[in-house]
């Protein structure tokens, strides 16, 4: 949907989502800390970082949306992993220095901005499945309640039978008909339930035709004009792709009335945010306990030192979609050599390629 401006002034945007859909590296203290909704489920005191930070000891720490690591002794250093970014979890066999020798390592193979990157971390109490298990168990939760924090467009379970299917601790506030989407040329005719959590709009026509927009993902709400008059406008975060969806809800005290509840609604769900990601670690321990000895893989994963490479390169395991892009295969001219080369990783230079190749 196109939109014109009005003359009323714009709103601050809300804060951008990124606990849970970044990868970060060494970052400031006050971005270790759990924000607004993000809830500390287990800490783990005595991790190794095998990938980046071999042979130094750390403490693990897993909330709801990210899981972070930082060396004991020099905090600075340090991990931040959002659930999101997460790919593949799995138990592999790597030669861990804390250790002494080779031993079982959870891998966790991430997805972010066209990079894909491995972490493996080694659990230094002996005989003990509880980093596995509660990791695979925070983001199995995290993986089942994506309504809480995705914009989702054509679900097929998120209406049934005319009503739509509530969310654990969601409320219910307003359920509106005659409310036009206006993402098509001609808008569709439907109904939009205004909760605690999310905006949810739905054709009347087919009920398939719907979104769901959760607060958290709401960058801002304003009133608009546009080519089918005065509009509720929906512009979304970039963790959602900075979308601009558009509703007409007639008459105009109506539409006011409705933009100001959700604004209200947006202000107070952002003081308190609710996620949907709930774990028990009792619980998890004993299933992981009660499930016996995790499968391995014997692999032989390189792990890289920061001396050689800087942060980023440590981590960095291809750029996503290599295989199938013409593009990075093509070689590009080094300056340096005077010769055309493969094209590098990010964080990776030719003097330290050069150092590891002596």
């Amino acid at each position: 949907m196109t939109t014109k401006s009005d003359k009323s002034p714009a709103k601050p945007a809300a804060p951008e989502p990124w606990r849970d859909h970044e990868v970060r590296f060494d970052s400031i203290a006050t971005h270790m800390q759990p924000g607004p909704g993000e809830v500390i489920i287990d800490s783990l005191s005595n991790v190794e970082d095998t990938q980046g930070n071999n042979g130094v000891r750390g403490k693990l720490v897993v909330t709801n949306l990210r899981i972070m690591w930082h060396a004991i002794k020099k905090p600075s250093v340090n991990l931040s992993i959002g659930l999101f970014c997460i790919s593949q979890i799995s138990v592999k066999m790597v030669e861990s220095k804390l250790k002494g020798g080779r031993t079982q390592a959870l891998t966790l193979v991430c997805k972010f901005k066209k990079m894909r990157f491995s972490f493996v971390f080694t659990y230094l109490v002996p005989s003990s499945p509880r980093l596995f298990t509660i990791i695979q168990a925070v983001h199995r939760a995290y993986d089942s309640t994506r309504l809480y924090r995705e914009v989702v467009v054509r679900s097929s379970t998120l209406v049934s039978d005319d009503r739509v299917a509530v969310l654990p601790d969601e409320e219910i506030f307003d359920t509106l008909d005659g409310v036009w989407n206006l993402s098509g040329d001609k808008g569709e005719l439907g109904t939009m339930v205004v909760s605690n959590i999310r905006c949810i709009w739905y054709s009347d026509l087919d009920p398939r035709f719907n979104v769901t927009i959760p607060y958290c993902m709401m960058s801002r709400i304003a009133i608009r004009n546009s080519k089918f008059g005065k509009a509720l406008v929906v512009k979304t975060a970039k963790a959602a792709r900075s979308l601009t969806i558009g509703f007409r809800i007639d008459p105009a005290d109506r539409l006011q009335r409705v933009a100001q509840k959700m604004e209200r609604l947006h202000r107070v769900y952002h003081a308190s945010p609710i996620y949907g990601v709930h774990v028990d670690v009792e619980t998890a321990e004993g299933e992981g306990e009660g499930a016996g000895e995790m499968e391995t893989e014997d692999d032989d994963i390189e792990i890289i030192q920061r001396d050689d490479f800087d942060v980023l390169a440590a981590y960095a395991n291809g750029r996503l979609g290599q295989e199938a892009s013409e593009d990075n295969k093509m070689p590009v001219y080094s300056e340096e050599l005077g010769l055309a080369i493969e094209p590098l990783l990010p964080g990776f230079t030719l003097d330290a390629l050069a150092n590891i190749a002596c």
